[in-house]
């Protein structure tokens, strides 16, 4: 299978009504967002770099100047999440409802495990997986990280499949590693190297809301 292309660019230009189009402080979070929970499941630091970090945020902030009107109506700029906040909450395991493409064009959703590691998120599935064999002949793809009505993350881009014995893979598969090796003991490397298969999105929109628990819908 021959490599993923780079990340293609976002098109159209930034629309400068859009809440974020300012540079990012990237050391500070959205004062709004509330801290997400953690639990053993989640890693302790974030794996983004701050190179990582403004990818990030201007792809955010251009999926966000290309939103529908009715997008924009649910998620105003008080509830979206900057660069930061998104790392922070994503750490570790992230349960992803992923849509494949059948070969007649209809939509297959299921759950995945999702790992967001350097700005972009990867999922596991088996080799032998009916959603990689879509994501091989058509590698479009969107997914959501929705934990509950006050939190979701939507990408919506390509699926490539990742080596994670490639020098380029190294740090992921230490990721995943340091998040499933505590839980499942040692064994579960073993899995990992004849079982599981990661891939990663390259994501061409991204959309993030959050509220908190106590907010009146009106």
């Amino acid at each position: 299978m021959p490599p993923p292309p780079e990340r293609p660019p976002l098109a159209g230009p930034r629309d400068p009504s859009c809440a974020m189009s300012r540079p990012p402080d990237l050391t500070r979070p959205n004062p709004s967002a509330e801290p997400r929970r953690r639990g053993s499941q989640y890693g302790p630091v974030m794996d983004e770099t701050v190179a990582d970090l403004e990818d990030l945020q201007d792809l955010l902030d251009r999926s966000y100047a290309l939103a529908g009107a009715h997008l924009r109506e649910v998620i105003t700029p008080e509830r979206r999440l900057t660069a930061i906040d998104v790392a922070d909450r994503l750490r570790g395991v992230s349960l992803l409802s992923l849509a494949t493409v059948t070969r007649d064009g209809r939509p297959l959703v299921g759950p995945v495990d999702g790992i967001f590691f350097r700005g972009a998120f990867y999922f596991s599935s088996s080799r032998d997986s009916v959603r990689m064999r879509h994501i091989a002949s058509r590698p479009q793809v969107s997914a959501t990280h929705l934990p509950g009505e006050e939190l979701a993350v939507t990408v919506h881009g390509q699926a490539f499949v990742v080596n994670l014995n490639s020098e380029a893979g190294g740090d992921l598969r230490r990721a995943i590693l340091g998040i499933y090796v505590p839980r499942f003991g040692p064994g579960w490397e073993s899995f990992l190297d004849e079982v599981a298969v990661y891939a990663r999105i390259d994501a061409e929109r991204m959309f993030t809301f959050h509220m908190s628990a106590t907010t009146n819908r009106g």
